[in-house]
């Protein structure tokens, strides 16, 4: 009896298994992770209501940025000597192209915004 009882989950363990291998469908694939520069643009419409035109613009110049950064990256890991202050400068034509682009009260709220975001972050996330 005790045996009955103990092959009795192992049985359907294994019916389980068999049926799984035995299935013809196949794993779906991993949906691809969300693309950074569009969630970055999500946010900031959302936070500075972007229209469509600048939700567009501020991706495209999110791409350039990211391109250019690549490029810095790619001549340091082939032994290229960097200038630091290639990033900084990278940085501030984002920054610069990207107030362009901005309302006089989206720029006031964005700058606003990103002295709240640096503070919180060197005090470690208190407010």
């Amino acid at each position: 009896m005790r045996l009955r009882q103990a092959a009795g989950p192992a049985l359907a363990c294994g019916l389980l298994f068999v049926c799984g291998c035995a299935s013809d469908s196949k794993p779906k694939p991993k949906p691809a992770p969300p693309d950074p520069a569009e969630q970055t643009v999500a946010a900031t419409a959302e936070l500075l209501k972007l229209d469509a035109v600048q939700q567009q613009k501020m991706l495209q110049l999110l791409k350039e940025l990211s391109d250019r950064y690549e490029a810095i990256h790619a001549a340091w890991a082939n032994g290229k000597k960097v200038d630091p202050n290639e990033l900084v400068a990278s940085r501030a034509k984002f920054e610069n192209d990207f107030s362009a682009i901005l309302t006089p009260e989206q720029q006031k709220l964005y700058r606003e915004t990103r002295v709240r975001l640096m503070i919180q972050s060197k005090l470690g996330g208190r407010s």
